[in-house]
């Protein structure tokens, strides 16, 4: 890549926020695997309910109770992942903001340029330098503050909406879909 001599198409300064983390892991995580989820969910914990109900009766009855506490340990396990899956992108996003604290000792500025033949991430004070080129890219999602650009490795390239610069959003939309023609595109209008 030769993004020295190119001219900048766009680009994005900004610094991490929870909120926009948060949103980030929100995007990310599969709304199938979300369905699934709460739906199969659901019928599990009916399913151990009515056993659970169906064991208490005969406990009362035959005192015993070793199947009764079995499907307590099972309804308590299945409400705790349960709980994970939910609170996960929180998790996520507060941990990935204690390792930049960790790392450069205050959140980093991340300085995101885009020219004709990839993408250039310069990350904090020390300048760290990161070049991703188009055809990698898989993915592109939208969220309320973000334009969420995913590699074929899990990689996102974050890009605030408030701060682009270059480019207007739908102008920046425009580019993505132009230089990325095989991503799945995810943009709202």
């Amino acid at each position: 890549m030769e993004s020295e001599q190119s001219p900048v198409l766009a680009r994005c300064v900004f610094r991490p926020a929870y909120e926009t983390e948060l949103q980030l892991y929100r995007a990310a995580r599969s709304k199938l695997r979300l369905v699934l989820l709460i739906v199969l969910g659901a019928a599990c914990i009916a399913y151990l309910l009515s056993m659970l109900i169906q064991q208490a009766l005969m406990v009362l009855v035959f005192r015993n109770p070793i199947r009764f506490w079995i499907l307590v340990a099972c309804l308590a396990a299945f409400i705790a992942l349960y709980i994970w899956a939910f609170f996960s992108p929180s998790r996520n996003a507060k941990r990935k903001l204690r390792r930049g604290f960790e790392l450069y000792g205050d959140l980093p500025t991340v300085v995101t340029e885009f020219y004709d033949d990839g993408i250039r991430l310069r990350i904090g004070e020390r300048q760290s330098d990161i070049r991703l080129s188009y055809p990698i890219i898989v993915r592109c999602m939208e969220t309320r503050d973000l334009i969420l650009l995913e590699t074929k490795e899990k990689q996102v390239v974050q890009v605030h909406k408030a701060a682009l610069e270059g480019l207007d959003v739908p102008g920046f939309k425009a580019l993505i879909r132009e230089k990325c023609p095989k991503a799945k595109i995810q943009f709202t209008a």
